[in-house]
């Protein structure tokens, strides 16, 4: 059995040697362990993160977050979400494996106990993910089940997906596939055949990953991204919620902020327009809002009355050409009048702004020297990356 985890997604697969091709019925029934050890092993995640700021409470000593603790608040939240309860599994091979990773849940954070019970620190750095890791190794040992952290956007080299994974991260990103469905396949792996299920999850993982890390007083990276290979709405969306993922778990740096395409493969100058847009869209959301009398406008709400309407006051004519965000991109003419200008897609529009933002653009004034030393330096690494 192969067991895969990921911030977007948990990939869990199965080795069973002694069948060339599982039936049916038992690759279904295999496919339903994979899930409850998926289910056990977020619930796991979930404690540690509820426990963070027990865990890494530096006034106190002693903790008393215990393995047996641990496991009792795992136990209780997995019997509410499946209906199982852990303490009354029975016999068979899915008991087995569901006893086996609780064991190794309650075997790391037994191991972490001279770190959590450590005075006068902060931060343990006993996080979910970490905690995630070392379970999968305890488990893979015991059990020959591996999980892995993988993603598209994999930050750790051994989280790398390899191709089958990054396909199907792809495949969760296409519309047309079922939202927080599992994807489960047969496949060989090294001459063997592997029943491997997939489970996607992102834009919480962003948020969850934004409180932790302010939580913990560490800066947040995040990602714009999305699997769409070309810059259409596939592409528009997915960025829409990879960036609401970023921005409301308060990121600190949005890396790939604009223009990724095909998983990162790619990179296009009409996405980063569109992107650019979106961007400056959810700033402007941010922007608070401003309560004054001058905003409530009550004055002029009074001298309208009833059935009139505001468009020639003074208190509209002072502020309807900066009162809202005005977009660079999005065009708000009628059909008859867009068709008649060409009728021009965002895709087209966002063409035609970069081609002139590269053609208007005017160099900012540089010194010459450091002009020549950065030249120096694209040049020796251009040779040096070459070389490698």
């Amino acid at each position: 059995m192969n067991l895969y985890r990921s911030r977007l997604l948990l990939v869990l697969g199965m080795l069973m040697s002694a069948f060339l091709l599982p039936a049916s019925g038992l690759a279904a029934d295999e496919a339903k362990t994979a899930d409850l050890l998926i289910k056990l092993l977020k619930t796991g995640r979930s404690v540690i993160s509820d426990n963070q700021a027990l865990i890494n409470d530096p006034a106190t000593g002693d903790k008393g977050f215990t393995p047996d603790i641990m496991a009792e608040q795992t136990i209780e939240r997995f019997l509410s979400q499946t209906g199982i309860d852990l303490n009354a599994l029975g016999r068979g091979k899915r008991a087995d494996l569901l006893r086996k990773l609780l064991y190794a849940q309650r075997e790391v954070v037994r191991d972490f106990q001279p770190v959590i019970n450590k005075q006068g620190i902060g931060f343990k750095g006993v996080l979910p993910a970490k905690f995630a890791r070392l379970t999968g190794d305890k488990f893979h040992r015991e059990t020959g089940i591996k999980l892995k952290l993988t993603s598209l956007d994999y930050r750790w080299p051994a989280n790398r997906p390899d191709a089958f994974e990054a396909d199907v991260l792809r495949l969760f990103a296409d519309p047309r596939y079922p939202r927080g469905k599992d994807y489960t396949k047969v496949t060989m792996m090294s001459g063997k055949p592997v029943l491997r299920v997939m489970s996607p999850e992102y834009a919480k993982a962003c948020l969850a990953s934004g409180q932790l890390a302010r939580r913990c007083g560490l800066p947040y990276r995040s990602s714009n991204t999305t699997a769409s290979n070309a810059v259409d709405a596939q592409s528009t969306y997915e960025s829409a919620m990879s960036l609401w993922g970023s921005i409301m778990g308060h990121c600190n740096l949005l890396h790939h902020g604009a223009g990724w395409l095909e998983g990162g493969l790619t990179a296009s100058f009409e996405k980063a327009v569109v992107d650019a847009e979106m961007l400056q869209m959810m700033a402007a959301f941010l922007d608070p809002i401003e309560i004054s009398d001058d905003t409530l406008a009550l004055e002029a709400i009074g001298s309208v009355g009833p059935g009139g309407h505001f468009f020639g006051t003074e208190h509209t004519l002072g502020r309807y050409e900066s009162a809202f965000y005005a977009p660079m991109l999005s065009d708000w003419r009628n059909f008859e009048t867009w068709e008649e200008a060409g009728a021009l897609n965002a895709t087209d529009r966002a063409h035609r702004i970069w081609k002139t933002l590269l053609r208007d653009y005017e160099p900012p004034g540089l010194d010459s020297e450091v002009r020549e030393a950065l030249e120096a330096f694209v040049a020796r690494r251009k040779t040096a990356i070459a070389g490698n």
